[in-house]
């Protein structure tokens, strides 16, 4: 395909500066429109050419994408039973009996629940934490950063007394943000829990433990969809049928593994 589009795509060139020649009058020193006959002829004799290496690009296009979505499912089978430190259990094979003309449909309304899944996936580790959490992780960061000024000195020894400090690559230098949160600390945790209510969402909050459970179900769910997906893909070629795998599959589906590793 590839030298077929560039024969086609020479033929162009060579119909094109044809073209141009005839427009500029590069021939016989005089203009030309391109309403004359012999630029229309041209013109049209550029279209077909045009459009048979547009189908070619596409159908290159279609296999680049193809060849590198196996590429990737390739590499990560291979990075995957790398890993593996013992055979993995195989999974129960699934009864799938389909007509041919239904692999297509089983197909698109597996790999539709598949996509609804992952979205799903995705907007629980996106969901927000709970403000009365977050709040709470505020309080004791501020309370944990607050840095006491060292009076004991001035006490014990008649020095001055000192203000906290942090060791950098450039030497010691004052604690300001530890001193602003023991001198100012309920103005600060006030401050920052009013930012948290302001910006918090609670009808979408998740806490940690219903955030694991619900990943926990949906990832269960995502994997019986996946192997069912493999299932109707090796019963098509069973038949002669041939479907893509997607380049993100789970590679324990393809390779009929259960799911005891995550």
């Amino acid at each position: 395909m590839t030298a077929q589009t560039n024969d086609l795509r020479e033929k162009i060139q060579t119909k094109k500066a044809l073209l141009d020649t005839f427009l500029t009058g590069a021939h016989d020193g005089l203009s030309h429109s391109e309403k004359e006959p012999y630029a229309i002829e041209l013109a049209a004799e550029i279209q077909g050419p045009v459009e048979a290496r547009n189908r070619l690009e596409a159908r290159i296009a279609a296999h680049a994408e193809r060849r590198n979505a196996l590429v990737i499912l390739d590499r990560r089978l291979t990075e995957f039973v790398s890993s593996l430190s013992a055979a993995p259990a195989a999974t129960a094979p699934l009864d799938v009996k389909l007509s041919v003309e239904k692999f297509d449909v089983e197909l698109a309304k597996t790999r539709a629940e598949i996509s609804d899944l992952l979205n799903r996936i995705a907007q629980v580790d996106c969901a927000p934490h709970p403000s009365g959490l977050v709040k709470q992780r505020a309080r004791t960061k501020i309370e944990a950063r607050a840095a006491r000024p060292n009076v004991r000195v001035a006490i014990e020894h008649g020095e001055d007394f000192r203000f906290p400090t942090n060791v950098e690559k450039a030497g010691a230098a004052i604690d300001v943000e530890g001193l602003l949160c023991w001198l100012h600390r309920d103005a600060l945790i006030a401050a920052v829990e009013r930012e948290i209510d302001e910006a918090a969402d609670d009808s979408k909050a998740l806490d940690a433990t219903t955030r694991k459970r619900m990943r926990t179900e949906l990832a269960a769910e995502l994997f019986a969809a996946e192997t069912r997906e493999e299932t109707i893909i090796s019963a098509a070629e069973a038949v002669g049928r041939t479907f893509d795998r997607r380049a993100d599959a789970d590679v324990r589906a393809v390779l009929g593994l259960a799911a005891a590793r995550s």
